[in-house]
């Protein structure tokens, strides 16, 4: 297999981006479905299959962020024991905070995107089960307007 260059590897935040963008589309096309009543079954299912792939990646990406969050204390830990030790110079509390801070910076903001997309996800799902719980105020706001 070739390995690829940088410009094929995308980041992290591109491949969140387009996540979001994915799902938020199929969200909006969920919620064009409700505007016809004939169509409820249809967004019903539409959404709670939706729901269900979010959960699943949801879960999976928490699963990553606590390996994550697990490398990054080691990481902090050895930089810190790195700034203690390894220079002749002494540094304080703050310069060696500094210093770990500087070095970790990569992993923590790894750990910031993952955070920010388990949290769209949370989001979403929520949203999903707003629309979901909607859907028997929508047909009785469709039973009213036809005079049932």
């Amino acid at each position: 297999m070739e390995e690829l260059t940088p410009q094929q590897k995308r980041t992290l935040s591109e491949v969140f981006r387009d996540k979001r963008e994915a799902f938020s589309s199929e969200i909006y096309t969920g919620i064009k479905l409700l505007e016809n009543v004939r169509k409820i079954p249809e967004a019903q299912v539409t959404f709670l299959s939706l729901r269900q792939r979010m959960l699943e990646e949801n879960h999976t990406l928490i699963e990553h962020f606590t390996n994550l969050k697990k490398s990054y204390r080691e990481k902090k830990g050895e930089e810190w024991i790195e700034a203690s030790k390894s220079h002749q110079v002494r540094f304080n509390s703050n310069e060696k905070t500094t210093i770990v801070d500087g070095k970790t910076a990569q992993l923590k903001e790894k750990l910031e995107q993952v955070e920010n997309q388990i949290n769209f996800y949370s989001d979403s799902i929520k949203t999903i089960d707003a629309v979901l719980f909607g859907i028997k105020t929508r047909i009785d706001v469709q039973k009213l307007l036809d005079g049932h």
